[in-house]
């Protein structure tokens, strides 16, 4: 027969398709909605059917994504590791989920792991948020020696961003180095700016003066 040919090859079920685009029109409506446990899923499911369905696999490591934050948001550190390193396996060239991965493993308790990923993003496209995972998880570790190096290069290379500041004011400070701890730990933010702060990620727009029925975080380095 002609799959004979291609034995990684399996014979394509008419019912299989039908079943994989009910499925996965399903975890569609459902990513809509915000049921993202849901959605990942019947994703899942669909992808099943139809492993070779290209826009498929990359919706479904998108909700990865999307699931493995709002689990972080909600404290779930186990299930966000699930989806995040499903999401970072099937992308393995985006560094959002490789940055994501190294934070829920960092969060899980999986510090070496997490400073293996942090290494690779430094390595591959250095950016802050890769150093400060890198920062994080040498002061959780406790590993003195390469911290006095990361933190010499840190505040050299990203002296703006206020994450990086804060973590190596942790270290000046136990150092005894008040002078630079201090500077560091006082760091603030532009006037205006919301880059990099933990809250800047959640779903709400900037406050533009008007009178509302609500209440104000103010980020608490600001004073």
């Amino acid at each position: 027969p002609p799959e004979a040919a291609f034995p990684g090859r399996r014979r394509v079920n008419p019912q299989d398709i039908k079943r994989g685009l009910h499925f996965f029109q399903q975890a569609r409506l459902l990513r809509e909605a915000g049921r993202l446990g849901e959605a990942v899923g019947v994703y899942a499911r669909a992808e099943q059917l139809m492993p070779a369905n290209g826009t498929l696999r990359q919706e479904h490591a998108q909700a990865r994504l999307q699931h493995a934050q709002q689990c972080l948001q909600q404290g779930d550190f186990v299930r966000a590791l699930d989806s995040a390193g499903r999401a970072a396996a099937a992308l393995p060239g985006h560094r959002g989920a490789q940055a994501l991965l190294g934070l829920c493993l960092k969060l899980a308790g999986r510090r070496d792991e997490a400073l293996a990923v942090a290494d690779r993003l430094l390595a591959a496209a250095p950016g802050a948020d890769a150093m400060a995972l890198r920062l994080a998880c040498l002061l959780e570790t406790g590993r003195v020696e390469a911290l006095d190096a990361a933190v010499g290069q840190a505040r050299a290379q990203y002296p703006d961003d206020p994450q990086v500041r804060h973590l190596c004011a942790e270290h000046l400070l136990r150092a005894g180095d008040y002078a630079r701890g201090f500077a560091d730990a006082e760091f603030l933010r532009p006037p205006g700016s919301r880059a990099r702060h933990p809250l800047s990620a959640l779903p709400c727009p900037d406050w533009d003066g008007t009178p509302f029925a609500g209440t104000l975080l103010v980020g608490g380095e600001q004073g």
